[in-house]
């Protein structure tokens, strides 16, 4: 898929777990990627990797979780859409299936 990932945190650092990165001839592409394995993943979560996108001059924050987000994680998303992905379980399981041969 071209990106090149560089794991950059440690449980409990209070930063992002991934930062991804994408270039071509005309630009490069930065991502930071906050990894959660539970059950639910509230809105701080999402603040926390926005402001660190934020920091590290990137174009997009990414929170992916085996799980799901509440309500106020999806509407602080939705609020800066074009800087925030969110990933839940079963999109996970979904871009799984299609990339991975599992």
């Amino acid at each position: 898929m071209g990106w090149q990932i560089e794991h950059s945190g440690q449980s409990g650092d209070g930063g992002v777990d991934l930062i991804g990165l994408k270039a071509d001839d005309l630009r490069t592409e930065k991502i930071v990627i906050q990894c959660k394995h539970q059950d639910s993943v509230a809105e701080d979560v999402v603040v926390q990797t926005f402001g660190k996108a934020h920091a590290e001059d990137a174009n997009s924050a990414w929170v992916i979780t085996t799980g799901n987000f509440t309500k106020n994680a999806k509407v602080f998303a939705n609020s800066n859409k074009s800087k925030i992905v969110l990933i839940d379980g079963g999109k996970l399981k979904e871009l799984s299936e299609k990339h991975l041969d599992i």
